[in-house]
């Protein structure tokens, strides 16, 4: 898909939840297939 967008000049971002990053996503792998990986946080406490 990256490859795809390439020509268009898009690009290609994941939003990741922080509790399954290291259960469920293999990282090496979304490096390769996306610009840009964004770990999405909340402040909870205020």
């Amino acid at each position: 898909l990256k490859d795809a967008f390439a020509p268009f000049n898009y690009i290609l971002s994941a939003a990741v939840a922080p509790i399954t990053t290291d259960l469920g996503y293999d990282i090496p792998a979304l490096e390769t297939t996306a610009d840009f990986i964004n770990l999405m946080t909340y402040d909870m406490h205020g």
